[in-house]
């Protein structure tokens, strides 16, 4: 009879427990010592990380390969002309425009990337930019998001749009906008709303 095999059979988490060890190990190292009565003595705990949606983790190699072009290249700002530290920076947002579009599966002819301090900044500029229309427009926002869409909520309302809080539906686990939104919506849509699109698409095909 063949002998009974010694091979390993990994946990279901050994992928991740090793990428934690190389390339996350200061969650180990930055632990907070337990206080719990399974661990009196007061061990030092992992961390389990858990905002990755607010601000996820770099990883060390992340970190190494960053260090690596500061060290090779020289960056200098991009919208200065005449250096090939400015060829550098062009080239380096190029490529970030570049692979963003890909990651999004976006076309370069559809759409632009425009790059921003934040989150903020980024949500800021949406709300600027969008053609408001009084009486027509509607800002829906779930109850619980980004603090900033709060912010775009009150440029939205000065502009002369309605804005409601929308839960999320368990069920359906999608947002939708309850019974008495929506028939505002309706409303809107057969009354000035559809008004005002009428006269917003004339003046864009007079425009082109």
């Amino acid at each position: 009879a063949p002998a009974p095999s010694t091979t390993h059979v990994p946990t279901t988490t050994c992928k991740l427990d090793r990428i934690r060890h190389t390339e996350f190990s200061r969650l180990s190292r930055g632990g907070e010592y337990s206080t719990t009565n399974d661990d009196a003595c007061g061990q030092q705990q992992p961390i389990a990380y858990l905002d990755h949606a607010g601000s996820a983790l770099y990883s060390e190699k992340q970190l190494e390969r960053v260090f690596e072009e500061l060290r090779a290249v020289l960056l200098s700002n991009p919208h200065s002309l005449g250096s090939s530290s400015t060829s550098a920076a062009l080239e380096a947002e190029d490529s970030l425009r570049r692979l963003t579009l890909e990651l999004c599966n976006a076309s370069g002819r559809e759409y632009e990337v425009v790059l921003t301090s934040g989150a903020t900044a980024s949500l800021r500029l949406v709300a600027e930019a969008f053609p408001w229309m009084p009486g027509c427009s509607h800002f829906a926002y779930m109850d619980q998001n980004h603090n900033s869409v709060l912010g775009m909520r009150e440029m939205a309302m000065a502009a002369g749009a309605d804005a409601y809080a929308v839960q999320l539906q368990q069920d359906a686990k999608k947002s939708v906008c309850d019974h008495h939104v929506a028939q505002q919506c309706e409303a809107a849509k057969k009354g000035l709303c559809g008004h005002l699109l009428a006269q917003h698409s004339e003046a864009a095909r007079g425009n082109s």
